[in-house]
């Protein structure tokens, strides 16, 4: 359905056609966006979550919300690596959705 809406969508709408193509800022926020998760992994991992501590009350915390939201973020940066959209090869795309 992807090819044939967006056929219909540039012959209704021609000034779409500026918007398409590859973004190249996508590469640098995903690598950021990894190597946070990775940082934070790292910071918390001798924080064992236990239910009577206070280091358990962060390590929820950040796993709930920074956690979560990057690893949606990486969710949809993957979806649009998939469509080609982070570099103009898709040798390139196919290993940095890899990566992501």
């Amino acid at each position: 359905p992807h090819a044939s809406r967006r056929k219909k969508m540039i012959k209704e709408y021609p000034e779409l056609k500026k918007l398409m193509g590859h973004e190249p800022l996508t590469k640098y926020i995903v690598t950021s966006l990894v190597y946070i998760q990775l940082h934070i992994a790292v910071s918390l991992r001798n924080e064992a979550p236990s239910w009577n501590s206070l280091g358990t009350l962060r390590w929820w915390v950040v796993m709930y919300t920074v956690g979560a939201t990057i690893t949606q973020m990486l969710f949809l940066a993957c979806h649009e690596i998939s469509h080609n959209l982070a570099f103009r090869k898709f040798s390139h795309n196919k290993m940095f959705g890899l990566f992501a």
